[in-house]
């Protein structure tokens, strides 16, 4: 049995960073906000009756606040470990499989012979991180959204494409 294509054109391990960047940027955003307010409020800011309560325990409520973000802002990079491991992709002489996901799993199975386009690309974030994105389209819908497989360097995103426009074109000639 043949290598499966992931191994023979890897993703690289920065798709991690990539992946986990915009979630830490929002989550620093979202909790740097909040948490003003709730530092405010904690420490008579936004209100000069405190309950007794509150006053005794402040410090442990802070350190709790920022205890449940610090652990939020390291769970997605751990997830995306995960989602690196089960990432699955694979090309046969009739169809490409797609797999990814780590709780919710989809797959998608293109035929060849659907294949409309190919065709490689860089978003910010990959081109600071030198990544590709192969993406793969037929006349379905679901296409768009989950035939693309992210995280490549150039040289195998290149690779994978030629070796799909060629399956594709030996698909037609048949």
């Amino acid at each position: 049995m043949a290598e499966p294509l992931r191994r023979l054109h890897p993703l690289r391990r920065r798709k991690i960073i990539k992946k986990s960047i915009g979630c830490a940027i929002g989550l620093l955003m979202l909790g740097g906000f909040t948490s003003l307010f709730v530092m405010l409020w904690l420490y008579g800011g936004l209100s000069r009756e405190m309950p007794a309560w509150f006053v005794e325990h402040r410090d442990r409520l802070a350190l709790v606040w920022f205890g449940m973000w610090g652990v939020l802002l390291l769970w997605n990079p751990i997830y995306q470990c995960f989602y690196f491991n089960s990432y699955f992709y694979d090309l046969n002489d009739r169809n490409i499989v797609i797999r990814k996901g780590v709780i919710a799993r989809r797959e998608i199975t293109l035929p060849v012979s659907k294949i409309t386009d190919v065709y490689v690309d860089q978003d910010i974030i990959d081109a600071m991180l030198c990544l590709y994105d192969v993406h793969i389209s037929n006349p379905t819908q679901s296409s768009g959204q989950f035939a693309h497989i992210d995280g490549l360097n150039r040289c195998d995103s290149e690779k994978l494409k030629g070796l799909l426009l060629d399956r594709i074109n030996a698909s037609a000639a048949k």
